[in-house]
C-alpha cells in the first residue's frame, strides 16, 4: 500500500487506498468528511475519498498491525451484483464531486464490469496479478 498522501491520492482514485481493517482516524476529520454513509462494501473507500476532498491528511503505517485471514469466499463476494453497483456508485459519486474526470469514471466502470463478467478462475488469477501486488 502506498504511504503517504502523495501516493495515496492517485491509488484513491482507482480503489481503496487503505488496508480498512486498522483504519484508525481523528474524530474531527470523520465529521468533517461526514462520516460514513449508507453505501455498504465500500464504504470505507468512500470515507477515505470524502477525507481527502476535505483536506484531511491520509498515511499508511508501514507495519503489519493485523493478520487477517482471506479465504475464497472473499472473491465470491466480490463478485455480487450489489457489490458492483455500490463500486460503480461510488465510482459516480467521485465524478460528481470532481475527484475523477469522465476517462476515469469510464475507466473504472469498465474494469469493474469486466472483472464482474470474468469467469471465476479468470478473476482470481486477475486479483492475485493485478489486485494484490
Amino acid at each position: 500500500m502506498p504511504l503517504y498522501s502523495k501516493d495515496i491520492i492517485p491509488r484513491s482514485k482507482w480503489r481503496n487506498p487503505i488496508n480498512h481493517v486498522t483504519l484508525m482516524f481523528r474524530r474531527e476529520s470523520y465529521y468533517k468528511a461526514g462520516g460514513y454513509s449508507s453505501l455498504r462494501s465500500c464504504e470505507d473507500w468512500e470515507l477515505i475519498v470524502k477525507m481527502l476532498t476535505k483536506g484531511s491528511v491520509i498515511i499508511n503505517i508501514p507495519e503489519i498491525l493485523v493478520k487477517v485471514r482471506v479465504g475464497n469466499n472473499m472473491l465470491k463476494q466480490r463478485r455480487f451484483f450489489v457489490h458492483l453497483k455500490n463500486e460503480l456508485s461510488l465510482c459516480y459519486k467521485m465524478y460528481r464531486v470532481n475527484y475523477i474526470g469522465l476517462f476515469q469514471l469510464s475507466a473504472n466502470i469498465l474494469l469493474r464490469l469486466g472483472a464482474y463478467i470474468f469467469p471465476s478462475y479468470l478473476f482470481q488469477i486477475y486479483y492475485k496479478i493485478f489486485l494484490r501486488n
